[in-house]
């Protein structure tokens, strides 16, 4: 129940700081704080899935490069602006070559310098090619406000008008004489980003109350005319296409890679083709390669100012952006957005999971992982949407993984981190770090109060301390002391026990608290054997410093137990208490009895299995203690087989002290008495209970003392 009390605090805490992070967030991108780091990103989706789609085969450019204006000039004496007479030429080889539709991304907005007549010829043209469009400039300044009566264009039917259409009361036309003959007009506004990017287009606007289609999407509609033309809120249809919008009414462009993606042939070739078809010459593009395509003219040219910029870059000639746009409408390729709804609750899902995470897996390398899991998630998750071709923000959830990631560290340093310091430094002596660190991980284990859980419980107590102790100035025993406390302390640490506390020499610890410890009875008891065999790799040093050997006896005992933190609220010790405690304490002095230094019960015996050797060393009635309790002495191997001999002799006079033939298990255990003390101690006993002055009834040791 309190760790679910617990578990709920942190979710509600991870709630908060989640909430935290997507209310900054949402802030940011408010005010556009990031917009440019947004941009960079789509960019970046941009170049990745380029080429997913190739770019079309029927859509194609003829551009009116460098090569063209050095050739018109050098072999015709023609300098910037041409005479109509080209355009002508490129018009009637596309119509006779059976292209789809031609687009002209230039607005002749000037009469021509070589006489009405050049213009009334490249308007003869016009007529002749009913799949042709021109462009125009849509503004709110300049230009015609109503179309002349000399215009007759053909426009879609227009099912519905939405909301977000944006319309202008003025329009730049072409001149008079190429209007009169004109079919199809577009516009050619751009659309950019701040940042002065070209990465989307508005395909519609209203003129007064006249639909104007943008050059690529008019280039179609000059193919395919006759088809309805649907304006929703949310997608723009003609025929059987559909281009999903923006809430501003813009399409994402996909484009597939830099300049010069889409076949592009110069004008002067195009021009000198149709010169050559007229003379019976081969021509320098064949009319087989542009029937069927999709052709837009425009300006490649430096000198002629129509270099835009795009994802790939700058020097983007503007043409080829309206090539792209056709090329996403025949291929289904635009980049659909999302609304912003679902930005605004990804993000804030995001935002409160990463809260959770934070605050439930507080440990530094849980709440690494969770921040690193998010913010790579952040970068993920939109990356993916952008290859299933969506353009989903990435800047608000990825400052919103950030901001929850701070804010939770500064949430946690302030309460938790407090509480994980004093957790540290309170048992930092006490407890291994493996201990701590799942302490730190679940500080619920340690609430004021006690629990019921079985322990392994360790008592030890230095043999004749008190005699040593007077031998010794005080200063020069606790540096002794603390020596060979510190060498115990380290073995039980190691095999994550918990001390308990320290009582002068003697050393309380426990296993299986405040956190899990599997197999902890064979750690104790495995702590038990290598404390004393360090002890004795260390007595003759402490032996020449205190005059008399140091030996330690240790008690150990496995069962139920009370632990945990008692006392006042401010001030209370983390230990155990119950009938299991005072059993290993028992002991840990019964040792004295029996002529051993370790001892552990039957309990904790039967859990360490066949780890180590042990040997019976018989049952006694411990005072507080109604029912006997079976006793052993464990060992590591190389000592059982040491002494071996000795602990088969004693165990044959151990059976017949149960059975209470005392006389021959005196005789028994006299044979090794010499050389095994429990054997001694049992000679003696013996001699006592054959001389009336003790009992050993059922072959049990009572106890008279603690």
């Amino acid at each position: 129940m309190q760790l679910l009390r617990f578990q709920k605090k942190k979710l509600l805490h991870g709630f908060l700081v989640g909430l935290v992070g997507f209310t900054l967030a949402l802030t940011i991108s408010a005010f556009g704080w990031m917009s440019n780091f947004e941009y960079f990103t789509w960019d970046w989706r941009v170049k990745a899935f380029a080429g997913e789609a190739n770019a079309a085969d029927d859509v194609a450019l003829i551009l009116l490069d460098q090569n063209s204006l050095e050739w018109a000039e050098k072999e015709n004496g023609f300098s910037w602006p041409w005479p109509r007479e080209m355009y002508k030429a490129i018009v009637n080889y596309c119509r006779e070559s059976e292209v789809k539709s031609l687009a002209f991304d230039v607005i002749f907005t000037e009469a021509s310098n070589y006489g009405i007549e050049d213009d009334k010829s490249f308007a003869k043209a016009i007529e002749q090619m009913p799949n042709l469009v021109l462009a125009s400039q849509l503004s709110q300044s300049s230009g015609v406000s109503t179309l002349p009566d000399y215009v007759h264009l053909k426009s879609p039917e227009i099912v519905t008008q939405p909301s977000w259409v944006k319309t202008y009361s003025k329009m730049i036309l072409p001149v008079e004489e190429l209007m009169s003959q004109l079919s199809y007009l577009s516009h050619v506004n751009s659309s950019t980003d701040k940042d002065g990017v070209n990465r989307r287009v508005n395909p519609y606007y209203l003129f007064g109350d006249k639909p104007v289609t943008i050059l690529g999407l008019s280039a179609f509609i000059a193919a395919y005319p006759d088809q309805k033309l649907t304006v929703d809120e949310n997608s723009l249809t003609y025929g059987n296409k559909v281009i999903p919008l923006n809430k501003d009414g813009s399409v994402n462009l996909r484009y597939h890679g830099p300049s010069g993606t889409h076949k592009a042939y110069s004008a002067a070739a195009v021009i000198q083709s149709f010169i050559r078809s007229r003379s019976g010459e081969k021509p320098v593009i064949s009319k087989s390669e542009l029937k069927g395509k999709y052709i837009f003219f425009g300006a490649s040219a430096p000198a002629l100012h129509d270099q835009h910029n795009s994802p790939f870059g700058g020097k983007y000639p503007g043409v080829e952006v309206h090539a792209t746009f056709l090329d996403n409408l025949l291929s289904d390729s635009f980049f659909k957005p999302v609304s912003a709804s679902f930005d605004y609750l990804s993000t804030f899902i995001l935002s409160v999971f990463c809260g959770f995470f934070m605050m439930v897996f507080s440990s530094s390398r849980g709440q690494l992982l969770s921040a690193l899991s998010f913010v790579g998630f952040s970068f993920i998750y939109p990356y993916v949407a952008a290859a299933a071709a969506y353009r989903v923000a990435m800047v608000m959830p990825f400052s919103a993984t950030i901001t929850t990631i701070f804010t939770s560290l500064i949430f946690n340093y302030m309460t938790e981190g407090k509480q994980k310091r004093f957790i540290q430094h309170a048992f930092n002596h006490y407890l291994s770090k493996h201990v701590i660190d799942q302490l730190i991980e679940n500080p619920e284990k340690l609430k004021l109060g006690g629990v019921r859980s079985e322990l392994s419980i360790f008592f030890s107590d230095v043999e004749g301390f008190t005699t040593i102790s007077e031998k010794m100035t005080p200063e020069a025993l606790i540096e002794d002391l603390n020596e060979y406390l510190s060498e115990m302390s380290d073995i039980i640490l190691s095999e994550k026990g918990m001390i308990d506390k320290y009582e002068g020499d003697a050393i309380i610890a426990f296993w299986n608290a405040p956190v899990k410890v599997k197999d902890h009875a064979l750690h104790v008891v495995r702590a038990a054997l290598n404390c004393q065999k360090v002890l004795g790799e260390i007595r003759d040093m402490l032996t020449a410093k205190t005059g008399t050997p140091l030996k330690m006896r240790i008690g150990i005992h496995t069962g139920p137990a009370v632990v945990g933190n008692m006392g006042a609220k401010e001030r209370f010790d983390y230990t155990m208490l119950g009938d299991s405690v005072n059993l290993a304490a028992r002991l840990e002095g019964v040792n004295k009895q029996f002529g051993t230094y370790t001892m552990i019960s039957e309990v904790t015996k039967e859990q360490i299995s066949d780890a180590y050797p042990t040997r019976e060393l018989g049952k006694v009635a411990v005072v507080g203690r109604k029912e006997p309790v079976r006793i052993y002495e464990p060992m590591f191997i190389e000592e059982y087989t040491e002494r071996q001999k000795d602990i088969e002799n004693f165990l044959k006079g151990l059976e017949l002290f149960y059975q209470e033939k005392i006389t021959q298990a005196k005789e028994v255990f006299e044979k090794t008495a010499a050389t095994d003390p429990p054997s001694k101690k049992y000679t003696e006993k013996c001699q006592l209970v054959l001389e009336g002055k003790s009992e050993a009834k059922d072959g049990i040791w009572v106890m008279t003392s603690k």
